[in-house]
């Protein structure tokens, strides 16, 4: 069984995220969301449904610190 991680209490739909959802929020192609989980870049997710891992906002949130677009160029700009 895949890990992901410890189960949650209670959620807000509005605050469940998928790949798309990330994608949008970080400003990134889907296929870059994918990238990262697949590299095991992102945190565990909280669930995995038949459309894919599913995140809390709060997971994700952390992450635009950590990893801003180049906004010219739509692409990842790795920490230093």
């Amino acid at each position: 069984m895949p890990k992901r991680a410890p189960a949650i209490k209670t959620t807000k739909a509005s605050e469940l995220m998928g790949a798309y959802e990330i994608a949008e929020f970080l400003g990134v192609q889907p296929a870059v969301v994918y990238n990262w989980y697949k590299r095991g870049l992102l945190p565990l997710p909280v669930a995995r449904l038949r459309m894919g891992p599913v995140w809390i906002r709060s997971q994700i949130t952390p992450l635009k610190k950590h990893w801003p677009t180049d906004e010219a160029h739509g692409k990842v700009k790795r920490p230093h």
